[in-house]
Parts: structure tokens; C-alpha cells; sequence
């Protein structure tokens, strides 16, 4: 079985051009009904860029002074909210460029899913883009669609 026949394709992923703001990036997750935890950074052409991981934006937003700041229980929601507000505004304006992986694994539409399955294991990663010989996002695989196609094989 090919990753083609079972990847969730690029018209259901998030895609963004290398200006969009963070601020966009995290109103799509809030907004955009997708099942993928990736936002892929993409040319006009659809080549792909980077990938921009859920992780790379909490990061950016929940920051190492936010944590410790606010571990003890002691600590109004009310504060917490607010220092979340304020990181939040801090870096809405920080582009997909600023914060997009240039390095990340990806497969091919014609490379079998066990080679992919054994990558995101390998890895130890969600998901990875599936991109064609001219480097063009063309959808994606995760674990779950693996999961999904092995339970129809029961």
C-alpha cells in the first residue's frame, strides 16, 4: 500500500505563505476545522517551505518565565490569563518565516506506508508532510490515518 492511497490531502491541511502572522496561524487553529497538528509553510507555486509544529507556538507563547511564574497554585487564574494575554500580543506579529522548521522529515505519495509508519515511529513525530519529487506539498501522514487503515484490516 502506498502513503498516496491512505494521506490526507493538501486541500485539508493548514497552509500559509511565509508572512502570515503567528497571530493568523493560531485564529486558523481556533477557526478551521483540521485534524492535523502541522501548518505548512508554502510558496505560491505550493512548494513547501517549513513546517510550523503546535509545539513551535506554545513555545513562542508559553514562555519558560510564564512557567515558572505561575507553577505554585497560589496564583490568581486571573494572572495567569493575563501574562498569557501579554505574551500572546508580544508575538502575534512574528511570521511563519520567524518560526517555521526548515529541516523535517517528509515521504513521498509513492513510498509504501510502512516505510512512512517506520519513520514517524523512528522520529517520534505526529505527522510528516508528503511532498513530490519537485519538492510540492501534495497532503500529509500521521499515525492516527495509519492507525485508522490498520483497524480496517481486521
Amino acid at each position: 500500500m502506498k502513503v498516496s492511497e491512505i494521506m490526507r490531502y493538501e486541500h485539508n491541511l493548514i497552509k500559509v505563505s511565509p508572512a502570515t502572522t503567528l497571530e493568523f496561524i493560531i485564529y486558523r487553529y481556533d477557526n478551521v476545522s483540521v485534524d492535523s497538528r502541522l501548518t505548512y509553510v508554502v510558496d505560491e507555486t505550493n512548494a513547501l517551505l517549513g513546517v510550523v509544529t503546535i509545539f513551535d507556538i506554545l513555545r513562542r507563547i508559553v514562555s519558560d518565565e510564564i512557567i515558572e511564574e505561575f507553577k505554585s497554585n497560589g496564583r490568581r487564574r486571573e494572572d495567569l490569563s493575563e501574562a498569557l494575554r501579554k505574551s500572546v500580543n508580544k508575538n502575534k506579529a512574528l511570521s511563519a518565516r520567524d518560526i517555521m522548521r526548515t529541516e523535517f522529515f517528509s515521504v513521498r505519495p509513492d513510498d509504501l506506508f510502512v516505510s512512512a509508519t517506520k519513520l514517524l515511529i523512528e522520529k517520534a513525530v505526529t505527522a510528516v508532510p508528503v511532498v513530490s519529487a519537485e519538492g510540492v506539498l501534495v497532503g500529509e501522514i500521521t499515525r492516527r490515518i495509519i492507525l485508522r487503515y490498520l483497524a480496517h484490516t481486521f
